[in-house]
């Protein structure tokens, strides 16, 4: 179980303050998300890369 799931477990069954809590939690998964967008531009440049560096190998191009 990741993190953030973790501790919305935890923070809903403390009965602890839910507006600070939900603030967290919203933070976290905002967090989460641009995590995310930044592990796919990642991805996408490595295959740019790949495919920049593949076009420029003569035995592989085409043309």
């Amino acid at each position: 179980m990741c993190g953030w799931t973790h501790k919305l477990i935890k923070t809903y069954y403390s009965g602890v303050s839910e507006e600070n809590h939900v603030r967290e939690i919203m933070q976290d998964l905002q967090n989460l998300a641009s995590d995310t967008d930044l592990r796919q531009l990642k991805i996408d440049y490595l295959d740019y890369q790949e495919r920049a560096d593949l076009l420029a190998d003569d035995d592989y191009a085409w043309f």
